[in-house]
């Protein structure tokens, strides 16, 4: 099941100092899931330690250091401030008393996500003691530089929200596939199957290979189901980013690198020089304009309106620019794109609202809110007061 070059046996023997050829087959299957968990949350620029780019595990890392990291046997501790002083700061200022903050380790997820639970419970109290500490530090002089900025970082993490939405769904990823399959491979069979003494009994703990086919399908449909019905699995998360994420940031970050790609497609003239990412971009719009016309009107509008066409120049010219700043190309977006991002990622079939067709395995509510949003009026503005309203259970 594993090679002897690398692998999970190599890792094994590695790290506990000894040359065996097999392992459980437990540990096999924690070893891959292991290495995909950075694939789903994110792999961060260094593979070991602590970076100031907005990432969950960043995030996590500065708010166990800045609360627990400076224990009573650290040298050179900024103010002489110790790890149980801020704790004490935290209980005579807010009344808030809290454990100590589990430290995220790369590698081990299950500390990451204890860590990111905690994180969420705290954050409210975080933010309120942030803004007034880093008051108190700034008028210190005595204040260290470092440690100053440690805390404002934390605190404009603490206002990202974005990086909040990724610690949520991070934690309810976890809750939902990472916990259940931690507590089978240390749990036991409930079913006696060893005779002892004339009698039936339970395996110890953790001698769960004769179930591991069973729970790895279980698993694979699980990942399948979450995979189609995204939209329900994430419902929270996804309505948290629609009412506080702005266009840009709930849509993406690409908007300019996407038009001077779809401008060059269309009139095979770059306005600035490409990067690789928009040689790809044009190179996947060729692609889908093989398969289908449909811009959406874009290619439409381009050519026939000089107007929009120079604004949409101008738009493509201007990297920092906003797109609400260009009122042509804003009132095709917020038109014509908008409602398609939010529709399929909230819920199936509000992108054509006349088409009233059901599934038969769609459940009783769900066929009557489909009918209910079709003949809604839904726009931007009150897509989030709309979409609650008509909020189906699964």
């Amino acid at each position: 099941m594993s090679g002897n070059k690398k692998g999970a046996i190599v890792q094994f023997n590695k790290k506990a100092n000894i040359d065996t050829v097999r392992i459980g087959c437990g540990m096999h299957v924690m070893h891959i899931v292991f290495l995909n968990f950075e694939e789903a949350f994110g792999k961060l620029p260094s593979s070991i330690g602590f970076s100031r780019t907005p990432q969950p595990y960043n995030l996590l890392y500065l708010a166990w250091y800045l609360h627990d990291g400076y224990n009573s046997s650290n040298k050179g501790k900024p103010l002489n401030i110790k790890s149980d002083w801020i704790q004490k700061l935290y209980d005579t200022l807010l009344g808030y008393h809290f454990s100590q903050y589990q430290l995220p380790i790369r590698g081990r997820w299950g500390y990451e996500l204890r860590a990111a639970k905690q994180y969420l419970d705290r954050r409210e109290a975080h933010l309120k003691f942030a803004n007034w500490f880093i008051r108190e530090l700034e008028n210190n002089q005595n204040t260290p530089a470092a440690y100053l900025s440690d805390w404002c970082l934390f605190r404009d993490w603490l206002l990202n929200k974005k990086l909040n939405i990724q610690v949520q769904c991070l934690v309810t990823f976890g809750e939902h596939l990472y916990e259940p399959l931690m507590q089978f491979m240390v749990g036991k069979d409930p079913i006696p199957r060893i005779q002892v003494e004339n009698q039936l009994d339970q395996l110890p703990p953790g001698r769960r290979a004769h179930e591991m086919l069973d729970k790895v399908n279980e698993w694979i449909k699980f990942l399948d189901e979450l995979k189609k019905n995204f939209d329900t699995f994430f419902g929270q998360e996804l309505l948290m980013a629609l009412e506080s994420l702005n266009n840009e940031e709930f849509g993406g970050n690409s908007s300019h690198e996407f038009a001077r790609a779809f401008y060059y497609v269309v009139f095979q003239q770059w306005l600035l020089e490409p990067t690789e990412y928009e040689k790809n971009l044009a190179q996947q719009l060729y692609d889908d304009l093989e398969i289908t016309n449909n811009t959406f009107g874009l290619q439409e509008e381009l050519l026939s309106s000089l107007e929009f066409r120079n604004e949409f120049q101008k738009f493509c010219s201007a990297s920092n620019s906003k797109i609400y700043e260009y009122s042509l190309v804003y009132k095709f977006v917020k038109e014509r794109i908008y409602f398609i991002i939010i529709h399929q990622q909230q819920v199936e079939g509000l992108f054509n609202k006349l088409d009233l067709k059901t599934h038969p395995n769609m459940t009783h509510s769900l066929k009557k809110s489909k009918l209910q949003l079709s003949s809604g009026n839904i726009d931007r503005e009150n897509i989030a007061l709309e979409l609650k309203k008509y909020s189906y259970k699964t």
